[in-house]
């Protein structure tokens, strides 16, 4: 296995793209047309190269997974998220799902035993639905689907909402 550094450099470069914000920041708030853009050229990576099977839960987490030879190991999971606080850091969130992606990426040839799976996490940063993780914690049982979709942004829009707009509604 081999990690194309060139490759995931240019990866960042073109996610950095989107969103993109003064001070090499990044400007992605979650489900907004910033995150939707970034999640889509993920999710036409994932395909084009044939990395995985996409999966996308009630949530709007994306889950790609890399079938292993033994499904009775434990899974191993990779990933992040890609949205951003207002004009934050591009390294934060989008360096964890890409760094994931090039593990998918450089072991595409080789059999593996664990099943490994890629996850993008939705509204992890809670700067448009409070609270923060509210991918992550409703996909572990922190928030029930019922609360999670009942969060509204500043301008009233609902999760369920902004999931049903964006196409992420699993």
């Amino acid at each position: 296995m081999k990690v194309d550094t060139n490759r995931i450099v240019e990866s960042f470069r073109l996610m950095s793209q989107i969103g993109k914000a003064p001070k090499n920041g990044v400007h992605r708030l979650a489900l907004s047309e910033n995150d939707v853009a970034a999640r889509k050229l993920l999710l036409s990576w994932i395909e084009r190269e044939k990395l995985g099977e996409v999966g996308i839960d009630e949530v709007g987490n994306i889950f790609i997974l890399k079938r292993g030879t033994n499904p009775e190991l434990p899974e191993i999971l990779v990933g992040s998220h890609l949205d951003s606080v207002p004009y934050g850091g591009r390294f934060d969130g989008a360096l964890g799902v890409l760094g994931g992606l090039e593990v998918l990426r450089s072991i595409t040839q080789q059999a593996l035993r664990h099943n490994l799976r890629l996850v993008v996490f939705t509204n992890e940063e809670g700067s448009r639905f409070q609270p923060s993780i509210l991918g992550s914690g409703t996909a572990v049982g922190v928030y029930n689907l019922e609360y999670a979709y009942s969060r509204q942004d500043a301008r009233g829009v609902s999760f369920k909402e902004a999931l049903v707009s964006s196409g992420f509604l699993g």
